[in-house]
């Protein structure tokens, strides 16, 4: 029989502890100081050799604390968090009588205001490039900006279409350029992003991604966002064109990039919708389509709409964030929705509402106005849906598939089918107004400024600019 002694006993798990000892051995706890008693310490593990559950139970408690710490300092700090402010804050936005980017401004609504005028169809000037033309021109500060098929980057005055200056691109130009605060910005298929100066078309600097680039740039608050085939999105400051963050998603990306702050929205290939924070490149939520996408999202208010080949166009809450291990926990519904344990996993984080265009699809860009979104498909219908409920308002059709992005002037919808015809459509009825004859299937969007000018550019490789 063990022989009896002072000892201190555990007031929270009851075990007996040599009278000298500050901890538990058992459960680790700190033992009431002063209050000694007689008895036997035999049955008590010695601390020194023997690690009980409890302990291991407190590490790994601290570990799924340290590693959630960690992971919201990650995305709420992080390193980009810590940038200083771009050079400048010059943005491409439009003025009266300016188109300064592809679809118009950098939420890519295509929508510009002004009052409901019929052109008479009279060319003031023609452009003509020796190879196509594959996307649409910007125009700031009275001058008009196109890339070429042949492989140029051209100024041309917007009055009288005379040429400026000519900058060699090398491969064909298939993207929009942007201007903004005296430079002109463009993605190149050498895998270049180039800032020329717009009075000289002098090189200013030049970035270059990991492959061609197929994406239109926008520029706002001083910096430049733009995507790329090399499955990146860039954010470049636009006087210096250093990088200040890069986002890498799960395929190319050939859509432009739209701007609402504080969020930066594209889609890649595959149909995936992607999310950012404007100033650090971090990940807010994605959202996966049913099908791949080849036009871009555009904003409108608290809401982000964007088509894809499936023929489904969707509105998204953007204002929406994904939370920790949010995703594992979407993977494991279903799974047990696979397995018949539950019976659905609910709609993807952001879903609004989704229109489908049965036996149909969409390569374009919608635009919102009116608290409406016109849409353009493949089958050749314009549609009108309701900005808040997606229900079809009314139903425009043409003989030829619609596949370039419509926009809106004032009251008037424009849409220009494969067909070679440009339509102007009242934008709250549906109603044709007036028909023009291209000659030929348009290879970007068709738009008209104030002052009067219609802009059209053809897969053939012209540039018209009609009054």
């Amino acid at each position: 029989m063990e022989d009896a002694e002072q000892i201190l006993v555990c007031s929270v798990c009851g075990q007996s502890c040599r009278a000298n000892t500050a901890f538990c051995g058992s459960c680790r706890s700190r033992l009431p100081a002063g209050q000694t008693t007689t008895g036997s310490v035999a049955s008590a593990p010695d601390s020194s050799a023997y690690i009980p559950w409890r302990r291991y139970a407190t590490w790994a408690a601290a570990a799924v604390v340290s590693v959630l710490v960690l992971w919201a300092v990650y995305v709420n700090v992080g390193p980009y968090r810590f940038l200083p402010p771009p050079a400048t804050n010059i943005s491409s936005i439009s003025g009266p009588g300016e188109w300064a980017m592809s679809q118009g401004s950098p939420d890519r609504n295509a929508v510009l205001e002004g009052e409901t005028f019929t052109p008479s169809g009279v060319v003031q000037w023609k452009f003509q490039s020796r190879l196509g033309l594959f996307a649409s021109p910007a125009i700031a500060s009275g001058r008009v900006y196109i890339g070429t098929g042949d492989g140029r980057l051209v100024a041309l005055d917007a009055e009288s279409g005379d040429i400026r200056w000519e900058f060699t691109a090398g491969d064909a130009v298939k993207t929009s350029p942007a201007v903004a605060g005296g430079y002109v910005f463009a993605g190149l298929q050498d895998n270049r992003v180039i800032a020329l100066n717009t009075e000289t078309g002098d090189l200013v600097w030049e970035f270059l991604t990991g492959n061609p680039i197929l994406s239109s740039p926008v520029v706002y608050e001083g910096v430049l966002y733009i995507g790329s085939n090399d499955w990146r999105l860039y954010a470049l400051d636009v006087a210096t064109g250093e990088e200040r963050w890069s986002f890498r998603a799960d395929d190319v990306i050939r859509s432009d990039p739209a701007v609402h702050p504080p969020v930066v929205a594209f889609t890649d290939i595959r149909g995936k919708l992607y999310l950012l924070d404007l100033k650090t490149g971090k990940r807010r939520f994605d959202y996966q389509g049913a099908s791949g996408a080849e036009g871009g999202a555009a904003f409108y208010g608290d809401r982000l709409f964007f088509a894809d080949q499936g023929g489904r166009v969707r509105s998204i809450d953007w204002s929406q964030r994904e939370f920790p291990f949010e995703k594992t926990l979407v993977w494991i519904r279903l799974q047990l929705a696979h397995f018949g344990v539950i019976e659905s996993v609910g709609q993807q984080k952001g879903f609004d509402w989704f229109f489908l265009e049965r036996d149909s699809g969409f390569t374009t860009t919608p635009s919102i106005a009116h608290d409406l979104v016109y849409a353009t498909s493949r089958s050749g219908s314009i549609l009108a849906l309701g900005r808040e409920s997606g229900d079809l308002k009314w139903r425009f059709e043409s003989p030829h598939p619609f596949e370039v992005s419509p926009s809106v002037w004032g009251e008037t919808l424009l849409a220009a089918d494969a067909g070679g015809t440009l339509y102007a459509v009242d934008a709250l009825t549906g109603r044709q107004i007036w028909t023009y004859d291209t000659g030929s299937p348009l290879a970007s969007t068709p738009f008209m400024v104030s002052g009067g000018a219609l802009y059209l550019t053809t897969v053939e490789g012209t540039l018209l600019s009609l009054r």
